[in-house]
């Protein structure tokens, strides 16, 4: 029997389909991993085998799925096995008391008050709190006692790692485990050394002089290896020192709990800014700034390969396929080598900028789609397909092209649900913030350029009163669901425009939790102050409004600032539709709940 302890991070149910299912593994050496899928009676309906790819000395990925010519059946679960060279994989702790005995997944349902949706972003893992993916293990535990209805998928909107803040001693961890891992250490351009070589005062340095991030991230990662122990720590507790540093100890421990949910739930994660840097591709003058630096380059395409391995391979199988572009990718890393300029290509980095990021052709799209009989999921990637309309190069962008918009948001079957690392409303601020927000740089010297201009997240803003907002509106049609993170706040909006109406909910984050956030929350749904809260957006055809929650202990808020993740399902009556998101905290705490009717009329 192989033991848990021989697996870097894994197993995670990635893409579930009726005739697929797809489950990812890091192994610490070479092996086939074979996968049978059986239903509730124990009769074979999909299997299949696959071989380790070698990434590095000891580090072996594997994405193995199963096929055959018996459908799964929507809404229902199943259950799986895994061999490694032969041998079964020890279970013990993957498996919940009440449960299956072995592990175990639940397609999305075929109607719409079957379909249960989680989603979750921003995961840092030295913030106050508890960590809140956890939360999807307690909600598989209490389906297993009959508490309420299984999760079906999880997706994560983005920033489920921070390549650009992680603490000191985190980051020593990276580098001694990804050049473990590795078993080599990749030469940086212009540096001449190695990313755990560069002394720790020195990275912000290195940042805005040889990166030209003039953002100045703290403690930027640079290596392939380092990007890759970030994603592997954050999914397995098995890489990790024992004991963990003292900074670290809260967010190791929380880490089998996530590594039994994701063997039991299929997982997807998109990226947003922090999976490379804060904040990555935000306008024009940072990308043809960065990218013309050779050191940018390289950290782009060392992020960007670690998130292809780790998760876009199991979010999109086809794309790794023979012949396409994740398997040019694999090609390239194996064997123990660092991402090199011929990699680029494959990822979608452009070698010039103009009005438009246009990945080369044949590069690997970042984004997907989940369709099921009730709902068309979509992923957004609001990254690589932007464009930047304007003359002004500092100019916040169009966060997805025409082309982008034409290949992303198109050809819906079923209400469109759809996944943006930054949701559609911007958070909600009281008048007093939003006054000091505009006015504090004022007092600010040369910082005031850096906010303005550089600042974090400035381009993430989908605008809601702009001509590309509305492209994007007559894109998704009569109904739709976007469900986002981002902003470090959970909140609700509604949009009616002429092209129907629908519903935003942002679950952040997963672990953000901050002081000041939590004062105000602690308030209810305003500031002790004689201005009402943010008014409603609106243009001469549509209409945004943000919404309070039902009650919940006493309170109505406006944001929730606790560390949370979102739970989507609906309600139906006749031919009204009513999208629900749950806000689900401490286990002991009552959940925030908004209800949209989805009402075209």
């Amino acid at each position: 029997m192989v033991e848990l302890s021989s697996v870097v991070a894994g197993p995670i149910v990635r893409r579930v389909e009726p005739r697929s299912v797809s489950v990812w593994l890091a192994l610490l050496a070479p092996a086939r991993v074979a996968i049978r899928v059986e239903d509730a009676d124990g009769q074979l309906c999909l299997e299949g085998s696959a071989e380790t790819v070698s990434i590095g000395e000891q580090l072996h990925l594997v994405l193995v799925t199963a096929q055959g010519t018996k459908e799964l059946s929507w809404g229902e679960s199943y259950c799986y096995e895994l061999t490694i060279g032969g041998e079964p994989l020890n279970i013990e702790t993957l498996v919940y008391k009440g449960g299956p005995d072995k592990l175990s997944f639940t397609l999305p349902g075929a109607t719409l008050t079957d379909t249960h949706v989680v989603h979750g972003s921003c995961r840092h893992p030295t913030n106050r709190g508890d960590d809140a993916m956890t939360l999807l293990d307690d909600m598989i535990a209490a389906s297993f006692a009959g508490q309420e209805a299984r999760p079906q998928l999880f997706v994560c909107s983005g920033d489920l790692v921070y390549a650009d803040s992680p603490s000191p001693s985190l980051l020593a961890l990276l580098g001694e485990v990804g050049d473990r891992l590795l078993g080599y250490r990749e030469i940086l351009p212009d540096l001449n050394c190695s990313a755990s070589e560069i002394p720790l005062g020195e990275r912000a340095a290195v940042a805005s002089d040889v990166a030209k991030i003039y953002a100045g991230p703290p403690r930027q990662l640079w290596g392939f290896g380092e990007y890759l122990a970030l994603h592997l720590l954050a999914l397995s507790q098995s890489a990790w020192p024992n004991p963990p540093p003292e900074d670290l100890l809260r967010y190791s421990r929380s880490l089998p709990r996530i590594q039994r949910a994701l063997a039991n739930c299929a997982f997807y994660a998109v990226f947003d800014d922090h999976e490379i840097t804060d904040d990555w591709f935000m306008t024009r003058a940072w990308c043809e700034r960065v990218l013309g630096a050779p050191l940018g380059r390289r950290m782009v395409a060392n992020g960007l390969a670690a998130f292809a391995v780790v998760h876009a391979w199991g979010n999109t199988p086809a794309q790794f396929e023979e012949g396409q572009p994740g398997a040019r990718v694999l090609s390239q890393l194996r064997g123990g080598h660092p991402p090199s300029s011929s990699i680029e290509a494959e990822l979608g980095i452009p070698r010039t900028v103009s009005s438009k990021m246009q990945p080369p052709t044949g590069a690997l799209r970042w984004y997907l789609r989940i369709k099921t009989p009730a709902v068309d999921l979509r992923t957004l990637d609001t990254r690589t397909m932007r464009a930047f309309p304007h003359a002004d190069e500092h100019a916040m962008p169009d966060l997805l092209s025409d082309d982008a918009l034409a290949e992303q948001l198109s050809a819906f079957e079923g209400i469109p649900v759809i996944v943006a690392p930054s949701p559609f409303a911007p958070p909600p601020r009281t008048r007093t913030e939003r006054f000091f927000v505009r006015n504090l740089a004022l007092f600010q010297g040369k910082s005031r350029l850096i906010r303005e201009v550089y600042g974090p997240d400035r381009g993430d803003d989908w605008q809601p009163t702009s001509e590309f907002f509305a492209r994007v509106l007559d894109a998704l049609g009569e109904r739709w669901v976007c469900l986002g993170g981002d902003t470090h706040l959970a909140y609700a909006a509604t949009v009616h425009a002429e092209q129907g109406v629908g519903a935003i909910f942002c679950s952040s984050g997963m672990q953000r939790e901050t002081t000041m956030r939590l004062m105000r929350q602690r308030i209810g749904f305003r500031y002790p102050w004689p201005w009402p809260g943010q008014p409603t957006t609106s243009t001469p055809t549509m209409k945004m409004r943000y919404l309070v929650s039902e009650p919940t202990n006493g309170k109505r808020y406006e944001y929730f600032s606790r560390n949370n993740i979102g739970r989507l399902s609906f309600e139906t009556n006749e031919q009204d539709v009513c999208a629900v998101h749950t806000l689900c905290w401490q286990k002991r705490e009552a959940p925030v709940r908004h209800r949209v009717p989805l009402q075209t009329s």
